[in-house]
């Protein structure tokens, strides 16, 4: 398989791994453990983290163009069901 369809598919096999109910449990989880929100600067362990959080980004970013969807429309996405993940 060319390396673009292989890079096709795995961002296929992103969005079908973490875009289900199940799937986004699990990403949000990781958002809040790798520290996606997290100021890193002056903090002793930014190496560490920034790893963290570039994973979960890749992540997200691999999610997105599996779907097809624009950033904002993946945020959309994203605070909605979090919307709902918390009742609100």
């Amino acid at each position: 398989m060319p390396r673009e369809a292989k890079a096709k598919q795995l961002e296929k096999d992103y969005a079908d791994t973490f875009g289900s109910e199940h799937g986004q449990r699990v990403l949000h989880h990781l958002m809040d453990t790798c520290h996606l929100f997290t100021p890193l600067m002056g903090h002793p362990e930014r190496d560490a983290m920034e790893g963290q959080r570039s994973m979960v980004l890749g992540i997200i970013q691999n999610v997105r163009r599996g779907k097809g969807t624009t950033p904002e429309q993946h945020m959309r996405e994203q605070d909605a069901a979090e919307q709902e993940r918390i009742g609100e």
